[in-house]
């Protein structure tokens, strides 16, 4: 029997689910590369209760060594894509016929972009094949509550198809309680929104997901006023790990729920399901959230960051943040 690498993802990585998928599309691809076989398992985090993978083998979580912890501990941040990349090659090349190692990875060649270039990459240049799709398809299953939840959800607001915009607010603001000036405020995405659903000319509505629960109550509220067909079906995000690397060192960790994990695996389902996804962050290397999830399940997406606007109407949103 061929080797076998596994990416973990675990209660106590750095990264979100949406690094992870990246790190496990690059793993996908590039194991061929060194004839082994690879797989995904979610079992050593609590939000498997919602998503899961179908690995089924049972293994302490001492196993799994954390790529990116080890190499920060041993070589900081100075030439992390060279060192990843290169501890990456020596646990492939290590691995014998019938053993099995597990890692966390969410190392991709992306990590060698500069920062600013990294949502054009992705937008133009990271579909993935057909077999990938389907592969991570077949590997990731939603629970029965969460995909009962998002049909009952849309069911009744009499939602058959629609579209989905994204707005990652960030940790600082989201779940830190800190404030950012230069961000985009309420007003801003809610302008947003508009000025989306006006360029398209479509009659499908809106969903709206964010990490910041506050935009989603203030947007549900304005679209209910003013009669936008913009939906909200929760304002219970949160983070998937305490201590992401956001947090700055010794800093406060994030605290998340059993309700935060179930609605991030909500939202994954309904970006599975939209007919487009459009992502707007104030990280300048986008989400991954929203990226690796609709471009798994096929659904035609573009990231963004914030536009600079002036919502009294002197400046419009460029053509090149709308679909």
């Amino acid at each position: 029997m061929r080797g076998k690498i596994v990416n973990s993802f675990y209660d106590g990585s750095e990264s979100g689910f949406g690094d992870f998928l990246r790190g496990s599309i690059h793993l996908y691809e590039v194991s061929k590369s060194f004839n082994l076989d690879f797989d995904i398992d979610i079992s050593h985090h609590p939000i498997n209760e919602f998503i899961s993978s179908d690995y089924g083998v049972t293994y302490p979580k001492s196993d799994i060594k954390c790529l990116t912890k080890e190499i920060k501990k041993n070589s900081g941040d100075t030439n992390f894509y060279k060192n990843c990349n290169q501890e990456l090659f020596e646990r492939l090349t290590s691995i014998k016929n019938n053993e099995v190692k597990y890692v966390f990875s969410n190392f991709s060649f992306l990590n060698n972009i500069k920062e600013e270039a990294i949502i054009d990459f992705v937008n133009e240049k990271c579909d993935l094949s057909d077999d990938c799709c389907s592969w991570f398809q077949k590997k990731l299953s939603f629970s029965p509550s969460v995909a009962d939840s998002v049909k009952s959800s849309l069911q009744s607001e009499n939602i058959k198809d629609y579209d989905l915009i994204h707005f990652r607010i960030g940790d600082k603001v989201s779940f830190l309680g800190g404030d950012d000036h230069d961000g985009p405020t309420n007003e801003e995405c809610f302008y947003i929104c508009k000025k989306e659903f006006e360029h398209r000319g479509s009659n499908l509505p809106m969903v709206v997901i964010s990490d910041s629960n506050k935009l989603k109550s203030y947007i549900k509220t304005q679209a209910k006023k003013y009669g936008f067909p913009f939906y909200v079906f929760h304002t219970s995000s949160g983070h998937m790990q305490n201590l992401p690397s956001s947090v700055p060192e010794g800093g406060k960790a994030i605290s998340y729920t059993k309700a935060n994990l179930f609605y991030a695996a909500f939202d994954m389902k309904l970006v599975s399901m939209a007919k487009t996804a459009k992502s707007y962050s104030v990280y300048s290397w986008g989400s991954g959230f929203l990226a690796w999830v609709a471009k798994i399940y096929k659904v035609p997406c573009f990231l963004n960051p914030f536009p600079k606007l002036d919502i009294g109407g002197k400046k419009m949103i460029s053509k090149r943040f709308l679909f």
